[in-house]
């Protein structure tokens, strides 16, 4: 366990490295809402290959980067693109981005999906 704090720490201090300001939200944009990204200002966008720790997102349509910014006169870091435990991370790989941001500072945390079924009957 110990192994796995000192990696929380590195990737929180390399993103503090990076960042101006302390996101007091955190928001998992789930499949099909990438598109809020767009209402993010004054961004700064960094790819998940460049976090240390990270691990990558291989969903297609995923699109693998954080976004710190302002949304709504709040300080936010959004995923743009997550991690799945069906993909075969282990659960402290999937949970990995949400550790960091509570280090960060981050207080509320938002999480989105896509759902759906196969029955033609349901309707949105």
């Amino acid at each position: 366990m110990q192994e796995y704090f000192e990696k929380l720490k590195k990737t929180e201090e390399y993103l503090r490295q990076k960042i101006h300001k302390t996101p007091y939200i955190a928001v998992v944009l789930g499949s099909g809402l990438g598109s809020l990204a767009n209402f993010i200002s004054n961004k700064i966008e960094i790819p998940y290959e460049q976090i240390p720790n990270f691990p990558k997102t291989t969903v297609p349509g995923h699109e693998g980067c954080l976004i710190f910014g302002e949304l709504g006169g709040r300080e936010i870091v959004a995923m743009k693109g997550r991690f799945h435990y069906y993909e075969g991370w282990n659960m402290n790989e999937v949970v990995f981005p949400l550790r960091t941001f509570r280090l960060l500072g981050v207080e509320n945390l938002i999480l989105t999906n896509a759902a759906g079924g196969i029955n033609t009957q349901f309707k949105p």
